[in-house]
Order: C-alpha cells, then sequence, then structure tokens
C-alpha cells in the first residue's frame, strides 16, 4: 500500500503542472504512442546486430513504446507454418530487439505475425481449405506462438498478442476449440497483458466476441485501426500543414469513432466491467485521399504525393486522444523504418533518408515521422523541484498520519 501511495502521490503531483496543449505529451494523461517494428527479411549471422540497431534508432528519437512483430510464413494448401525463411526474423534476432528494449526502459509489445508464402494474398482472409490443412495450421501456429509467448516471459514484455488479423480463421467458429486451446496454452506460459489484434472492421464480429474478447485469459482489445477518416472531397481540399479545419475534421472523426463505437464496445465487455483498449495499429501514407482509405496502398499508385495530408492526419489523431488515456492506454503507429522494410509505403523514418526502395522514395515520410517523434519529445517538465517536493513530502506526511 506504502508503494502505491507513493505512485499516485508522483501522478498527483504530474498533475500539478499538466498542460491542456493537446500538442504537449503528457505521458500520464495522454495515451502513449509508440511504432510497430517489423521487418520482412532474414540478415543471418548479422539479424541480432539489426535489430538491436533498429531498437536503439528509435529510442535515440525519444520512441518509449514498441510494437515488435515476428513473422513465419504458412502454406495455404497445407497450413503448415515455416520456422525458418529468408523472409522472416529468427526469433534469436528479435529477442535480441527485446533484450535491448527492455535494456534502455522501452515498453514492449511482441505482435506475431503470420503471412502466406510469397505474400500470395492477405492473412486475414485465408481459410483452410481442408480439415488436415486446418489442424496442421493450428498445430504449427500455437508451437510458433508458445515460443514467442516463452520469449515474452522472459524479458518481462508487457503486451503480447495471440495474432494480427485472422480475419477469416476468428469469424469461423470450426476454429474455435483451437483458439481457446491456444490463448489457455500461451497464458500458461506467459503473465503479462494478453490480446489480439484485430481488423479494424472485424473487432465487433460476434464470433470473435465470444471466443477472444470474452476469454478470461485476455486482457486488452487490440485493434488495427484503418478508419476512414475523411471523404475525396476533404482530402483533396487539404491543404498545407497546419490545416487547422482539416486537423479538426479528422480529428472529430477520430472522435465519433472512439466514443460511438471502439470505447463503448470494449466498456461493454467482461460483463460490464470492460476491457483495456489499444490501437495497434494506424498508419497513413505520403499521399493524397490517404486519410479516405488508410489500410490501402492505392493513392500511390493513382494520387499525387501529399506530405502535408499525411501530417495532418496524425496530427488529427493527437488531437482527439489528448487526455483520453482512462478510454485509451497505446497507439502503435505503423511503422518505423528498418532494413528488410524498405518499399513499404508506410514507411517511416525521421532521419529522412530514401533507402533505395526500387517503388518508393522512403524520405517522403520524413516530415510525419518529425512531427510523431518531435511530440513525443514534448514531455512537459515540472513547473519547480520546490513543488514536486512540497506535493510529495505532504503526501508522506499524511501517509505516515494515517499509519500512526
Amino acid at each position: 500500500m506504502a508503494a502505491l501511495s507513493l505512485s499516485w502521490a508522483v501522478v498527483a503531483s504530474q498533475s500539478a503542472w499538466a498542460s491542456s496543449d493537446p500538442w504537449i505529451y503528457e505521458p500520464h494523461v495522454d495515451p502513449a504512442i509508440g511504432f510497430n517494428l517489423i521487418s520482412w527479411h532474414n540478415f543471418g549471422a548479422s539479424g541480432a546486430a539489426v535489430w538491436e540497431n533498429a531498437i536503439l534508432d528509435m529510442h535515440s528519437h525519444g520512441v518509449g513504446h514498441v510494437s515488435i512483430s515476428p513473422v513465419r510464413f504458412f502454406n495455404k494448401t497445407t497450413g503448415a507454418i515455416s520456422p525458418i525463411s529468408t523472409q522472416a526474423p529468427e526469433l534469436s534476432h528479435i529477442a535480441a530487439g527485446v533484450a535491448m528494449a527492455k535494456s534502455l526502459g522501452m515498453h514492449v509489445t511482441l505482435n506475431p505475425f503470420v503471412e502466406p508464402v510469397d505474400f500470395d494474398g492477405w492473412r486475414g482472409a485465408w481459410s483452410p481449405p481442408n480439415e488436415a490443412a486446418r489442424t496442421q495450421f493450428w498445430s504449427d501456429y500455437q508451437g510458433y506462438l508458445l515460443e514467442v509467448a516463452d520469449l515474452a516471459e522472459a524479458h518481462n514484455v508487457e503486451r503480447l498478442t495471440i495474432g494480427t488479423e485472422l480475419r477469416a480463421l476468428v469469424r469461423d467458429s470450426a476454429n474455435n476449440p483451437h483458439i481457446t486451446s491456444l490463448i489457455s496454452q500461451v497464458d500458461a506460459v506467459y503473465d503479462g497483458k494478453l490480446g489480439y489484434a484485430a481488423n479494424w472492421d472485424n473487432y465487433n464480429h460476434g464470433n470473435v466476441t465470444a471466443v477472444i474478447w470474452e476469454n478470461p485469459a485476455i486482457d486488452f482489445m487490440g485493434v488495427d485501426a484503418y478508419f476512414s477518416l475523411a471523404n475525396n472531397a476533404q482530402a483533396d481540399a487539404s491543404g498545407a500543414y497546419p490545416d487547422e479545419s482539416f486537423i479538426d475534421l479528422v480529428a472529430a472523426n477520430w472522435t465519433s469513432i472512439l466514443d460511438n463505437q471502439l470505447v463503448p464496445f470494449a466498456n461493454a465487455r467482461k460483463g460490464g466491467d470492460g476491457i483495456e483498449l489499444v490501437l495497434t495499429e494506424h498508419g497513413l501514407i505520403p499521399f493524397n485521399r490517404t486519410t479516405v482509405l488508410p489500410y490501402s496502398e492505392n493513392a500511390a499508385f493513382t494520387q499525387p504525393v501529399d506530405t502535408d495530408e499525411q501530417v495532418n492526419g496524425y496530427a488529427g489523431l493527437i488531437k482527439a486522444i489528448d487526455g483520453r488515456l482512462d478510454d485509451l492506454a497505446e497507439v502503435h503507429i505503423w511503422h518505423w523504418g528498418m532494413p528488410g522494410a524498405e518499399d513499404s509505403f508506410w514507411y517511416l523514418q525521421p532521419d529522412g533518408l530514401d533507402v533505395g526502395g526500387p517503388r518508393f522514395d522512403e524520405s517522403l515520410s520524413q516530415p510525419a515521422a518529425q512531427f510523431l517523434v518531435g511530440y513525443l519529445q514534448t514531455i512537459p517538465e515540472p513547473a519547480s523541484s520546490a513543488l514536486l517536493g512540497t506535493g510529495l513530502a505532504m503526501l508522506l506526511l499524511r501517509r505516515r498520519r494515517a499509519e500512526d
């Protein structure tokens, strides 16, 4: 109880100088902002160093939260998941990145991915073609997740998901025994917060709710949040950053999504006790109309470059979540740029380098990346050390009196 009282004292003292400015990041008032970190490449003997350096790069820019995604590939015909691929980082290399992040005091989520071999379609659209493939997939998948869970437990990782965007699988009740077994087995070896990263249009599906969110072992509801935030005309009319009217429009749409969809749904879970809400992904690309369909690459092929819309869109998110820590625990931005992630239109790197991907100039997202890390670096300082000392002294005095 003494430790709890002292912790409360620190938070209470911080509230004394908390800012009402939405562009000031207040860790005990605003949801945490972090980045997804993913690579679709196995770097062999140098892999551990690549992941450690990616974490060091994030930390050097003031990022304190990271969602790291292991990747494995499955055969769409047989359901078999390969433990090794030239496109999949080895778990020992992921572990090196996790260890580095924890040594730096970063908050870590592990968010395992599976992808079809050769990226033949979206993972969320796949269903096993027969029972043999279903059995093979879930056997291999459970083995994979238990490896990741052991890694998470060994390094005191704060959050772990049982998967991401397995849309067709989690909607099909034929998979429910496998999902329930998976959750039980992972929960038995991992003591941190356990969740799932649902697609934005699938988080409230009845089967997902019954088999995942209402499972007693599930602690948080992850949503890969690629909701539409503007229409074509509004996106086309958006101007140079800061376009206050467009930022307000995006913020208003985010507020509606939170107030009318995500937060009420999360609060209604577990018999009304609620479940913690995390936006396990949200991303925008540096092209016109990215706010219309944030999940789509189409704008990159059909629309002009528009780095201002990308920044304005992220600003709308930041403005909408200001002061909403009670409703929303974390937001993971898709995604930080690292080797093996080249050519992703969502590649974010504040140093502004074009790293040579043949289809995309990664430096285009430099303004958005700089905006986001700039926000994270605006943590307010105490008005004076005397104020903090006085607040703590008063709380300690009250505690001693209560103990007497």
